[in-house]
């Protein structure tokens, strides 16, 4: 007898058990997936940040950025590609090639997009806002030019950012 209502407590039971072990399963799988993808973002960022930081070509760039008088040497380079691309010097065409390095980058910076929003304040605390809104200063009308005709898809990202480099949107563009 006793072994009969065991059996049957079981059958009763079975389904439910089944069910709360398939509810754990899913949600260890779901954690597990959250935090790969959690490790992918901070690899892929850390990485472009090493690379951003640490490459030569991109410290050229970055001066040419963040001071308006070195921004004079390659403002005369853009406008003179805006108008007369075949009588660029080597030495302008390099610097042209510097800058595409450092425009990549940021466009491959700008595809990591953060998801959360400590992801977001590290992206924010750390550069890549600042860097984009100085692609956008008003009297940088040439890097403009070349950013829409050359780099489309960035620069809707970079339309992302104001002029005081803060965020509206990491989630727009291309």
């Amino acid at each position: 007898m006793l072994d009969e209502s065991l059996v049957k407590l079981l059958a009763a039971v079975a389904p439910a058990l089944v069910a709360l072990a398939g509810v754990f399963v899913a949600r260890a799988g779901f954690m597990l997936a959250r935090s790969q993808r959690d490790d992918q973002w901070v690899r892929a960022f850390a990485e472009l940040h090493k690379e951003f930081w640490n490459e030569h070509p991109y410290g050229i760039v970055r001066g040419w950025l963040a001071c308006d008088t070195n921004y004079e040497q390659l403002r005369s380079i853009l406008e003179k590609r805006r108008h007369r691309s075949s009588d660029l010097t080597p030495d302008e065409y390099m610097s042209l090639e510097k800058l595409d390095k450092f425009l990549n980058l940021l466009s491959r910076a700008a595809h990591v997009t953060p998801s959360f929003p400590a992801e977001k304040n590290l992206w924010n605390d750390l550069f890549f806002h600042y860097w984009f809104a100085e692609c956008r200063k008003p009297s940088r009308s040439e890097l403009q030019w070349y950013l829409d005709r050359f780099y489309q898809g960035l620069q809707h990202r970079v339309a992302a950012f104001s002029a005081d480099g803060r965020t509206t949107s990491l989630s727009t563009g291309a």
